[in-house]
């Protein structure tokens, strides 16, 4: 009885222990799929925000759906972990704790945004805003909370193993005392169990700290990638804004000079249309690495958008604002030279505004508006070049925002007027006609020239608008001029490229004429030079062949400025030219007079009219009379006057003598 109750007392005890076994092996499988079920949450977060950066920067469906199934994933390992991860009181009060940090509502909160962002992606303008709020959660408060996961289930699993092992031990001793007696019966096999039951256990726990080690350097290329650009290496947007807020913070309590110049690529999209996206990307890795190889070791180079960049200079003393400029102006003439990129040249060229941080006071986004402001202009000039922001900038930049807001209500009260200035011929002095001009009556600011506002109207796309209101006002007092008894042969109208590319301009055109009571014989469209280099399936081709075949004399502005070519002077049936006004300024340079008397000649050869603009003496009307001009306008002939006045100048016109 005895020995049967020292072998039943074995496997009693043999028995306990293969279900403790049986028990520590699930239980660190449990948690060790708790853990990587949670570590994985945690590289999720932020793959997610890598790729919705990547679907703003550059839309690609393959980023599009890895975007998709990293939400998926997410918030199916969260429902994973709420099911089966919180046996604790700590880690409920982690998740719902209010408390607490509350990971549930988290969670629940970034994956909102996840879906609005996917929701919005083709929308860039409102995407944004909900990629900065993911991107904050993902590298603070919620990266945070999910760490504490982490490190919380792997605190609980190694307290579990630890008690497990306690319990294998124990069972251990109490077997060996009975092992004493009966060892040949029982002893080795219970060992060789517990033996491997203890292998596996470590086994698992060498795997999972492979497996955190592995999420650490994950981290680690994850939080390099959210705060660099993945096409150049270079800072992103992110980055740059905190290397410069610690530099301004810096230089606050140091003195240090801090500089930011905005670089902007002048013929990029030039580049991507006609080469293709990846000579495009080439070309910005290139302009990356001539940029990081002109700045100084330590200066921050960041590329911010798909062709602009920023960089930022920190100096030593506030006496160095020419190295700054020495700096701005060789970007830009490294910029200008030819690229060679696989056999293959690229001309870009690039405009730098650069500000320096005068202001204790100032932010990171400010000090970048301000050299936004500054590259604003550089394109304004011409491209190409650097320029220093100051505070006039900001001022023209203040009024042209503010002119552009009033476009609508001067639509709405009818500002934008039509001025006309008399044009006469060359061969007896009588009048042409008038050419039409746009100015803008402004309600608060009075007469605004077209110089100022004919800009901003192309840059916001409303020109034609402007050139539809000023056509139909100037035929309407062609007509009234007619029917007061004034002979006025022609009108001259101006037309942009923007109206000449609308396919109903011609129509809009001849109907304005047949309702003010006109014929097109009495019309002459002006476009500007500029217009005519487009391909021959252009709509403004189109445009100018229809109204031309309606009647409507067509003239070229501004002639001998631009780069039409002789052969599609001779393709379009052209009436005339009008010599730019810089030529006739300059009538008494020998050299000048012998290009516009040969644009005369030309003319001409091709039976066109010549219209000479600028004209500001009595001498330089004459020389082109004996030139062979054929009309002539300027201030010495009239001065560009609103409708009301039009009526006393002709009464006071008399046709000038011509000298012979």
């Amino acid at each position: 009885m005895r020995y049967v109750f020292a072998i039943g007392l074995i496997l009693v005890f043999l028995g306990s222990a293969h279900l403790v076994n049986l028990h520590s092996i699930k239980a660190s499988e449990a948690d060790a799929e708790t853990i990587n079920v949670s570590g994985r949450q945690r590289m999720l977060s932020q793959r997610v925000v890598f790729l919705a950066e990547h679907a703003v920067q550059d839309p690609d469906p393959v980023y599009d759906a890895e975007l998709v199934l990293a939400v998926g994933q997410f918030a199916d390992g969260h429902a994973w972990l709420l099911k089966n991860a919180l046996r604790s009181p700590e880690a409920r009060a982690l998740y719902f704790d209010p408390d607490g940090p509350r990971l549930d509502r988290q969670v629940a909160e970034f994956l909102r945004l996840s879906k609005e962002f996917l929701a919005l992606r083709d929308q860039p303008a409102s995407a944004l805003p909900v990629l900065r709020q993911m991107e904050d959660m993902a590298i603070a408060d919620l990266l945070e909370s999910l760490n504490a996961a982490v490190t919380l289930f792997e605190a609980e699993a190694t307290e579990r193993t630890a008690r497990l092992e306690q319990m294998h031990h124990l069972a251990l001793q109490l077997t060996l005392l009975i092992l004493v007696l009966e060892a040949i019966f029982v002893f080795w096999p219970a060992q060789r169990t517990v033996t491997r039951s203890l292998n596996k256990v470590v086994e698992q726990n060498r795997r999972l700290l492979t497996r955190n080690d592995e999420l650490d350097r994950l981290s680690r290329e994850l939080d390099h990638a959210a705060r660099h650009d993945h096409l150049t290496g270079l800072a992103n947007r992110k980055k740059l804004y905190e290397e410069l807020e610690t530099l301004l913070a810096d230089r606050r309590e140091s003195g240090r000079a801090v500089c930011v110049m905005a670089v902007d690529l002048d013929r990029f999209k030039e580049v991507n249309d006609t080469l293709g996206h990846a000579m495009g990307d080439a070309v910005l890795k290139q302009v990356g690495d001539t940029m990081l190889a002109i700045v100084r070791k330590g200066d921050i180079v960041a590329r911010t958008g798909g062709d602009e960049f920023v960089i930022v200079l920190p100096f030593s003393s506030r006496s160095e604002r020419r190295l700054a400029q020495a700096i701005a102006e060789r970007i830009a003439d490294e910029l200008r030279r030819t690229m060679i990129i696989d056999d293959q040249e690229c001309m870009i060229g690039a405009s730098v505004g650069y500000a320096f941080a005068d202001e204790d006071s100032i932010e990171a986004s400010g000090l970048i508006t301000k050299a936004d402001i500054a590259l604003y202009e550089a394109k304004r000039a011409g491209k190409g070049i650097a320029l220093a922001f100051n505070e006039s900038m900001r001022d023209r930049l203040e009024r042209r925002h503010a002119l552009i807001q009033d476009f609508d209500r001067a639509f709405r009260d009818c500002e934008f007027v039509p001025y006309f200035q008399p044009q006469i011929s060359c061969t007896d002095g009588r009048l042409i006609g008038f050419e039409v001009l746009a100015r803008w009556d402004h309600g608060k600011q009075g007469l605004i020239m077209p110089n100022e506002f004919i800009p901003l109207a192309e840059e916001t796309r409303q020109i034609d608008v402007i050139d539809g209101r000023i056509i139909f006002r100037a035929l309407e007092s062609l007509s009234e001029l007619r029917s007061m008894g004034w002979d006025v042969p022609t009108l001259s109208l101006n037309a942009s490229g923007r109206i000449l590319r609308d396919p109903q301009f011609p129509d809009y055109l001849m109907s304005m004429i047949r309702m003010h009571g006109l014929k097109p014989s009495d019309i002459v469209v002006e476009i500007l030079e500029t217009v005519l280099i487009e391909h021959e399936s252009d709509q403004a081709l189109i445009s100018i062949q229809r109204i031309a075949a309606a009647g409507v004399a067509v003239h070229i502005d501004d002639f001998g400025t631009g780069y039409a070519s002789l052969s599609k002077l001779a393709m379009l049936d052209i009436s005339g030219l009008k010599i730019d006004r810089s030529l006739i300024i300059d009538l008494q340079n020998e050299k000048s007079a012998k290009v516009v008397d040969a644009i005369v000649g030309l003319a001409r050869s091709m039976s066109l009219d010549v219209v000479a603009e600028g004209v500001e003496t009595s001498r330089q009307f004459d020389t082109l009379a004996e030139m062979g001009c054929d009309k002539a306008q300027g201030y010495a002939i009239g001065v560009p006057m609103a409708k009301g006045e039009v009526p006393g100048w002709l009464e006071r016109f008399e046709p000038r003598p011509v000298a012979v």
